[in-house]
């Protein structure tokens, strides 16, 4: 086990990780703790990340508050680790997990593009390098989504153009809106401080997409959208609406199991939380829909 910050925030989705790799592999071992000074599990011993080249492991466990793993790895790689063997305490906790899943997801380097921060989340749910750059971003409609997806590809090549500023009444903050083509980007997690640093960010992740692995995520609550999308010519497209269909691309999720009746607040929890309507990995490695629970 790993834990990567000095801060520990309890024992969070740990013991449940523990106990799902118990299941799967008949029993778990721990060898030992790679901490931060004053931080301990049950009195496993403190190691250092040397030691590890003399131990024979099969998992390095990552636990913490909402660890990244992205600068683990690029560690590990330092240290001669393979990273098919580190992975994310939460990550281990979505339904239907195994650790040849895990590593077929992240050895398909696949790039999300998503209307909202769905993508986002996935990536940090699941402590994958960031292949898109619309994370932390959502586009102003559903419209100006199906607009962008006309032809991804051009769109992508555009300039991105800052338009103006929207004030977050929540948090109380100007955030920016970038053009791109038809379509409008708004920032959901930086202020109007951060422009230089988006703008970088955008152009830096857009080099990074692998237009090889798709998969191209929205939620509308109109049929019509919704048809018009599913007619897109692409392998991997989802899209989330809170009515029944036998559409191949719609996803069906009730805004009533999430506690609120706004549709597109209730789309988060599947990338964010523990509630799943679908199994996740067949979603992110085939665009297929397995139900993993009766209506």
């Amino acid at each position: 086990m790993a834990a990567t910050q000095p801060k520990w925030g309890g024992v969070g989705y740990l013991n449940p990780a523990l106990n799902i790799l118990a299941r799967l592999y008949g029993g778990v071992a721990i060898l030992g703790l790679i901490a931060p000074q004053g931080i301990t599990f049950n009195g496993v011993k403190n190691i250092s990340k040397e030691d590890l080249k003399n131990i024979d492991y099969d998992l390095i466990l990552v636990f913490g508050t909402n660890p990244s793993l992205v600068p683990i790895l690029k560690e590990a790689e330092t240290l001669g680790i393979d990273e098919n063997k580190v992975v994310l305490d939460r990550t281990v906790c979505i339904p239907l997990f195994t650790l040849e899943k895990y590593n077929k997801l992240r050895r398909s380097k696949l790039s999300i593009l998503s209307m909202n921060c769905w993508g986002g989340l996935i990536y940090n749910k699941m402590g994958l390098e960031f292949l898109s750059p619309t994370i932390n971003m959502r586009t102003g409609n559903e419209e100006q989504f199906m607009n962008f997806l006309e032809n991804p590809f051009e769109n992508m090549n555009k300039e991105l153009q800052y338009l103006r500023f929207y004030h977050d009444k929540k948090n109380n903050i100007d955030r920016p809106i970038f053009n791109l083509g038809k379509t409008e980007w708004w920032m959901v997690h930086n202020d109007n401080q951060q422009l230089d640093s988006i703008i970088i960010k955008w152009y830096k992740r857009r080099y990074k997409i692998n237009w090889y692995n798709l998969l191209f995520v929205m939620h509308t609550k109109k049929i019509e959208l919704l048809k018009t999308f599913d007619r897109l010519p692409y392998a991997k497209k989802v899209c989330f609406v809170p009515f029944e269909t036998d559409i191949d691309s719609a996803f069906y999720m009730n805004p009533e199991n999430y506690g609120t009746d706004n549709f597109e607040i209730s789309v988060a929890p599947i990338a964010r939380d523990t509630v799943f309507y679908y199994d996740i990995w067949d979603m992110l490695l085939y665009g297929k829909k397995t139900p993993l629970i009766i209506k």
